[in-house]
C-alpha cells in the first residue's frame, strides 16, 4: 500500500520541474476534470432515482419505536 505523503512528495517533485505556464495548464486540467465529474455525478444520480416509486404502498406509522421489543426478540437481544 502506497501511502498518501507518497504521492505527493511524486506530485511535488513534478510540480517543482514545471514552469509557470505549464503549471497553469495542469491547473486548468485538473479544474476542468472536477467539473466533469461533478457534472457527471449529479445526472447519474438523477437517472438512478426514482422518486415516489412506493407513494402509497406502504403504511409508516407515528411511532417507529413500537416494535423495538420484538425485533430485539428476533435477533435473540
Amino acid at each position: 500500500m502506497i501511502l498518501m505523503s507518497t504521492y505527493v512528495a511524486e506530485l511535488n517533485n513534478v510540480v517543482e520541474n514545471l514552469d509557470e505556464n505549464q503549471i497553469l495548464k495542469v491547473l486548468d486540467y485538473a479544474k476542468n476534470m472536477i467539473a466533469r465529474v461533478k457534472r457527471t455525478s449529479k445526472v447519474d444520480n438523477l437517472k438512478n432515482c426514482r422518486y415516489g416509486i412506493a407513494d402509497g404502498l406502504y403504511e409508516i406509522p407515528d411511532d417507529i419505536d413500537g416494535c423495538n421489543e420484538e425485533i430485539a426478540e428476533m435477533f435473540g437481544v
